[in-house]
């Protein structure tokens, strides 16, 4: 396959806000602020997520990180304080990756695996503004971002966050690793598909993710209503089957009223280790995911989702 793609990890790095009173001169708080930052669990998950998942996939990694410069509030008096040195911002931004790019192999190396090699890099800004140029530099095959699962948090993470930036502007697929996942191989893949044109293109993404993991694909559509048409499902799924020849490719129908319940006792049933979404503007995806029982949707996000966005 002789592929040469990133393993991208993402996310602002913002120093923490203070409440309440400042003490102290202005540049002196940052300072303090600056030192206190650290690179959350989450995302440290997700990266060795993509540590353990490179050396499966052929790939490099690219740690990247958008340096955030927040905007400035007065203290006592209407007086504003100085912004940070951007330098020292990058700066502290480069250590903390050249020390995570240490620490990785230090931590999962394998003697019988091939050790991933691993780059970072890292741009002022924000994530959402650095994403098209950076697609455009390197050859992205994939982005993998870290996120803390608590009530609520699907809804958010799609619809309502930075992450929902990323998919909403970027051509590649992104992996969304729910904290305290370890990782294991990749067995079983499960799509959500609504039979959408769009779906394509992502199947066949996920046939080649599949060869490389020896791991099986299951097509999976969930009926809400007793006459929509099934044949329809069989003859999408047939066609699939033909364009990407690969032989561990299923179809599992699922019937239920409620999308997101539905996929999450399938997911639990097939003992599902990813599972996959084509982000479109069509029905099925804001069935799934703007539930008003968003807690059911964690059941399943205790496995990695890959969300394909509408402009893969």
């Amino acid at each position: 396959w002789g592929w040469n793609r990133g393993v991208v990890r993402q996310r602002d790095a913002q120093p923490p806000q203070r409440a309440g009173k400042q003490v102290g001169s202005p540049r002196r708080q940052w300072r303090r602020d600056l030192r206190r930052w650290r690179l959350g669990q989450s995302a440290r998950e997700a990266c060795e997520y993509a540590f353990s998942l490179a050396p499966e996939t052929n790939t490099e990694i690219l740690l990247y990180n958008s340096v955030f410069v927040p905007n400035t509030v007065p203290v006592e008096g209407g007086i504003y304080p100085p912004l940070p040195d951007i330098s020292e911002l990058e700066l502290d931004s480069t250590n903390k990756l050249k020390e995570l790019a240490n620490d990785l192999p230090a931590k999962l190396r394998k003697p019988d695996r091939v050790t991933p090699s691993i780059r970072y890099k890292n741009k002022v800004g924000l994530l959402t503004d650095n994403l098209p140029g950076l697609l455009k530099q390197e050859n992205v095959w994939m982005i993998v971002i870290g996120n803390k699962a608590k009530k609520g948090f699907v809804e958010r993470m799609i619809f309502g966050s930075s992450t929902s930036g990323v998919i909403e502007d970027s051509t590649r697929p992104v992996l969304l690793v729910p904290e305290n996942l370890a990782f294991s191989p990749i067995q079983t893949i499960a799509f959500a598909s609504d039979f959408h044109g769009s779906d394509n293109r992502a199947v066949h993404f996920l046939a080649s993710l599949a060869y490389c993991l020896n791991a099986n694909i299951n097509l999976v559509h969930v009926f809400e209503k007793p006459d929509e048409a099934r044949k329809k499902g069989l003859d999408f799924f047939n066609k699939l089957k033909g364009d990407i020849n690969y032989y561990k490719f299923s179809y599992e129908p699922v019937d239920g009223e409620n999308v997101a319940k539905m996929l999450a006792g399938f997911s639990e049933e097939k003992g599902i280790d990813l599972l996959a979404i084509a982000h479109q503007e069509h029905p099925f995806f804001r069935r799934v995911f703007s539930s008003s029982k968003t807690h059911e949707l964690l059941k399943y996000h205790h496995v990695p989702l890959l969300v394909f966005p509408k402009r893969f």
